[in-house]
């Protein structure tokens, strides 16, 4: 989230998200290339920090890439610091590469595939407050990932869900249409909107790889635990048993609790 806030030049909160940037959706990518499997892990963003070596005092995860540096940090160090997060909270397993992407580049990419065909479950959850099978712009897609406080499963932790759901919706319509070779082309499409530390053939391996996988098989999960409000704002609390689960599942190893 990158929006300038009420005196910039794109709606946004009145303390400016764009002045303070945070992560606010995180997705692990778990990749297994043995057994073709591919897992989507979702970190919610309002989850507790007490992590000296991520950010001194009390944050969220969000905050993680601000407090490394946000867009104006050397060396991607805003973006590795969100990575450093994410190894966080799957208990030191390594995450060396990420795909950042903002709201406009979101909107961008989307329509550059010539939009999305989706089943909207709620009006509350189309800009155009219609249900049902529909044809999706970028606009539209944004206005869905984003939209928590309304509908049939509001608050964050039912978003996240949501979110994963379109991510696979627009992967199966890739693959479906012959267009995955199209997704160099899509960051091109975005321009600045799009941050990786991967290189083309980098990118290019993990198309390939891509059109092998069904994605109906993709799992999906969330690290979840229950939510308080609590110093100010809202928490996300990770259930400590159902995270090292998780990750054994996902991974096949087992992790200790956090402190």
């Amino acid at each position: 989230d990158r929006r300038q806030g009420a005196d910039g030049n794109n709606k946004g909160t009145p303390k400016g998200a764009g002045k303070d940037p945070h992560a606010d959706v995180q997705m692990v990518v778990a990749i297994n290339f043995k057994e073709k499997k591919v897992d989507l892990i979702s970190l919610p963003r309002d989850t507790f920090i007490h992590n000296p070596d991520l950010m001194n005092g009390v944050y969220k995860l969000n905050a993680t890439f601000n407090i490394g540096g946000g867009f104006e940090a050397k060396d991607n160090a805003g973006f590795m610091n969100v990575c450093k997060g994410a190894e966080y909270m799957l208990g030191g397993i390594p995450v060396d590469y990420y795909y950042a992407v903002d709201f406009d580049a979101l909107v961008k990419m989307v329509d550059a595939i010539g939009g999305v065909d989706y089943e909207v479950e709620s009006r509350s959850y189309s800009a155009d407050k219609k249900k049902g099978k529909q044809h999706m712009t970028g606009t539209d897609v944004l206005f869905y990932v984003r939209t928590r406080k309304v509908g049939p499963a509001p608050g964050d932790l039912n978003r996240i869900n949501r979110q994963k759901e379109m991510m696979v919706a627009i992967f199966s319509q890739l693959k479906k249409n012959g267009k995955l070779s199209m997704v160099p082309e899509l960051i091109g499409a975005a321009n600045s909107g799009v941050f990786t530390n991967t290189n083309l053939e980098q990118t290019l391996a993990l198309v390939n790889y891509a059109k092998t996988i069904d994605p109906a098989k993709i799992g999906m999960h969330s690290m979840v635990g229950p939510s308080a409000d609590a110093i100010r704002w809202r928490w996300c609390f990770t259930d400590q048993a159902k995270r090292q689960k998780l990750i054994k599942e996902v991974y096949g190893i087992d992790v200790p609790e956090q402190v």
